[in-house]
């Protein structure tokens, strides 16, 4: 774990639940609550969750994991079978 990870996903998670209510294109509005506090897992990744919850009483779960230094999401999925996503 470097130490500028750990001050980064820190600040990261801070922010998010710093937000304000937010209004989703289906007009549902949903407000971010804390889940798991940035950690190490099991495989030495600093991750953490936030949860969103909507207004109808539903939540949504998002995990922010720091992948390490110079990965790239965007080839990893353009290495799919299926392909990349296109937009």
């Amino acid at each position: 774990m470097s130490k500028p990870a750990s001050a980064a996903i820190g600040h990261l998670y801070t922010a998010l639940l710093t937000l304000p209510e937010i209004k989703l294109s289906n007009d549902i509005t949903a407000r971010i609550e804390p889940f798991v506090p940035p950690e190490l897992d099991s495989e030495g990744r600093l991750r953490c969750g936030i949860d969103l919850r909507l207004s109808d009483g539903s939540m949504l779960e998002f995990t922010l994991t720091n992948t390490g230094w110079g990965k790239s999401l965007a080839a990893e999925h353009a290495r799919r079978p299926d392909g990349p996503r296109q937009r």
